[in-house]
Parts: C-alpha cells; structure tokens; sequence
C-alpha cells in the first residue's frame, strides 16, 4: 500500500513529515507537482494522501495548472473515502475538493501562534494526547471555509478556521512540517528583526514543537491504518 505526498514548491517540501513517514513500513511517493510529477490515476493501492504547503494560492490555476489536477485527485481520494492530511496549502486544496471556498484571511499570519482546539477538536483522535493549546509556525495569507458537513477542530483569534475535519479528510493551516533550515528559508527575506525574533523563539520551543508534530503525524498515521500506536518520536531533522 502507498502513501501519496502532495509537495507544490521546491521550498515548501515535508520537512518532518518525510522523516515519519521514512520510519513506517510504508511504499511513499513523494510526487513533486512543481517539477512535473504526475499523480496516480489508479487510486487502488492508495492507502492515505498528504498534501504539503506552497506559495501558491488554491485559485491560480493559470498559472499553475497542477492545482486543477490535484483538485480532481483529491475529489477522488475523497469519493474512495481515502484518508487524507493537509497543509496549509493543502488544507486549502482539500477544502476546494469539498466545494467550499478559500479566500484573503483577514491578516496574514506568520511566524509563532497558538491555536486552541474546540471542543470537538480535543474529543477527535487527530489531536489525541496533545494539549488543548498548541503551539505553531504560522505562514499564510488565505484561509479555508469549513465543508459542509465538516467539523472545526481549531480556531485562534486572527484566524477562526485552523483545523477541520471531514469525514477521514483533516486540514490544518498551520505547518507542523517546518524545521530549522525551512524557517531560515521562508523567513531570508523578512525584516532582520522579525527573522532574529522568530529564530530565537524557534531555539527556545523546538523540542517540544517537534515533539507535538511527531505525535500529530503518529495520531494520523493511526487513524490511516498506517501502523499502531508510535510509542517514541523518531529522529528529528532540523533541531
């Protein structure tokens, strides 16, 4: 069985994801759209899908036209009731396939947040075992609606939609994936004084940031059927 992960740009690509995923005994495709990678037509052995985050927005389909592709894909996956993770962009995307829409949020938002789950949020097995306040890296200027028939698992007060899930589909805007040198990337050309900010609280949280993404990936990969319960985080790239 497979897993599919969805990467959009070459500096957006699974950061942490790549290092779990690397660790179960699972076939992963890493399908890079931005350099011409093509997704399976044949969903069969198709076991979860991750799509990654990009620089993209959902809605520019001219001039990336992979995004109409991966709209369709995801449409599928979703049919198939094939579980799937999403994001940032990815959540986005997953949101599109649902039919809803994803617009400007009302402020971008980057750099150190917490989001805080709903009630439903801290019942769902996404979130099992984390604390009801998470702490994220944030970088995005749209936000998702939630599908109907979703259910909001997170929200923070910049931006309301943080979490969703639908059916065994989940979206999350935050990026759970970066690592040391995916920040320093993301950040090259930010103001010095809010790259310095945002590297030396990235020193002072990281081990438990990584340690919460390890456990999010762990609870997904269970709830895909990928492996039982990870009892110990992995190696982590980026400390």
């Amino acid at each position: 069985m497979q897993v599919v992960v969805i990467i959009h740009s070459e500096s957006e690509g699974w950061g942490t994801v790549g290092d779990f995923l690397q660790s179960l005994p699972v076939d992963v495709a890493q399908t890079r759209l931005y350099a011409g990678d093509q997704l399976p037509e044949d969903l069969s052995k198709v076991k979860a899908v991750i799509s990654m985050g990009g620089h993209m927005n959902v809605y520019q389909e001219e001039e990336f036209p992979f995004l109409a592709h991966e709209t369709v894909f995801l449409q599928k996956a979703l049919r198939l009731q094939i579980p799937i993770f999403g994001i940032c962009l990815g959540a986005q995307m997953v949101a599109k396939a649902c039919g809803v829409p994803v617009t400007l949020a009302s402020a971008k938002e980057r750099g150190w947040t917490s989001v805080s789950l709903t009630r439903e949020g801290v019942h769902d097995p996404l979130f099992n075992g984390l604390a009801g306040e998470l702490l994220v890296f944030q970088w995005h200027e749209d936000s998702f609606q939630i599908p109907n028939g979703g259910v909001l698992l997170a929200t923070s007060a910049t931006c309301r939609n943080q979490a969703f899930r639908y059916g065994n589909a989940y979206g999350i805007q935050f990026h759970p994936e970066v690592t040391r040198e995916i920040i320093l990337d993301w950040s090259k050309e930010s103001e010095a004084r809010e790259r310095e900010t945002i590297m030396q609280r990235f020193e002072e949280v990281k081990d438990h940031f990584f340690d919460q993404a390890m456990k999010l990936y762990s609870n997904f990969a269970i709830v895909a059927g990928l492996c039982g319960q990870v009892e110990s985080p992995v190696h982590h790239v980026g400390r």
